[in-house]
């Protein structure tokens, strides 16, 4: 056993770690309280998606570039003065969303940032729904890769018209009724159903609740790691565990920002990483598995691994 948990090719080829419980944060108690925000590209095209926890609400903007820090700032504070200016903003871990200019005014308006990280959706599940959704539409009604086309905003309309689980539409639990559209409807689908609103959060929180427990039924725990302890990374795609570093910051939500031998600093999910145990020598010892070898050995995987960012050390508050 001793040697099996010594032998580099051994751990890189270990399973994949068992999913941690599901990280369920309390229902937002008004609109616009929590929200998520995700960017992603289809073709030449740059979409952002702004999204309300509570009621599921999309707000999209697009660029025919990939857009700049600011114009995502623009963007986001387009939508406080429309919208109202949220508690919580979780977003992923682009550069955009990273940059100090986008921190600086999350800070200016006193809105506090979460982050997920890359190839973990669950993370920051009610941005990744929203994105969905909006991909949707844009592959079937924009295809050309207009959004500002009357069809395109027809079918966001109808979404925004559409009941999801609480059995309330985006549009009921925002505007406490339904917006007329294009779909003929009855007068009494515009009138105020405060009532059940009410009802929709009780059966929208017993919902979140009946989530947690079936999802936590294949779920345990993991035990947190302190910041410079060596661990291996899993590959996103190859699975392996071959890619190695140093933790050098916590964040929320079960991250962590590692160091790799390359110099590039990456945020990875708690589930992802592994400590580092020291490799077997010949003669029987142990090193440490960041020699000089398995520096470059990491060095050339890092370079092939995605979502390669520059050193950026600072953790997010």
């Amino acid at each position: 056993m001793m040697l099996v948990e010594r032998c580099d090719i051994c751990q890189e080829r270990l399973a994949s770690q068992a999913q941690e419980p599901l990280l369920a944060d309390p229902l937002p108690s008004y609109v616009f309280e929590d929200v998520s925000a995700d960017l992603f590209q289809h073709g030449s095209l740059h979409v952002l998606v702004y999204a309300d926890r509570l009621s599921g609400w999309p707000v999209v903007h697009q660029w025919r570039h990939d857009p700049t820090a600011r114009e995502v700032v623009q963007a986001v504070i387009n939508n406080f003065v429309e919208l109202g200016v949220p508690m919580r903003l979780r977003s992923d871990n682009g550069p955009q969303f990273e940059a100090g200019v986008f921190q600086a005014a999350l800070k200016r308006w006193g809105v506090s940032w979460g982050n997920s990280t890359p190839h973990y959706p669950q993370s920051n599940g009610h941005a990744e729904a929203a994105v969905k959704t909006v991909k949707e539409l844009v592959l079937k009604l924009a295809p050309s890769g207009d959004l500002s086309s009357e069809v395109f905003l027809a079918g966001l309309l109808e979404f925004r018209n559409t009941p999801h689980a609480t059995g309330l539409s985006p549009a009921q639990i925002v505007f406490d009724h339904q917006l007329r559209s294009m779909v003929p409807a009855h007068r009494s689908s515009y009138s105020n159903q405060w009532k059940d609103v009410m009802d929709a959060r009780e059966r929208q929180a017993e919902a979140d609740a009946n989530t947690k427990f079936r999802y936590d039924l294949r779920s345990r725990p993991l035990p947190s790691l302190p910041v410079g302890a060596p661990v291996r990374v899993q590959d996103p795609k190859t699975k392996l565990w071959s890619h190695s570093g140093v933790i050098v910051a916590v964040g929320q939500y079960r991250s962590y920002r590692i160091k790799f031998a390359s110099g590039s600093v990456l945020w990875r999910k708690r589930r992802f990483i592994r400590m580092m145990v020291p490799a077997a020598t010949e003669s029987g010892s142990s090193e440490e598995s960041t020699s000089p070898t398995a520096e470059a050995h990491d060095t050339k995987a890092d370079a092939e691994m995605p979502g390669k960012e520059q050193p950026q050390l600072d953790p997010p508050q």
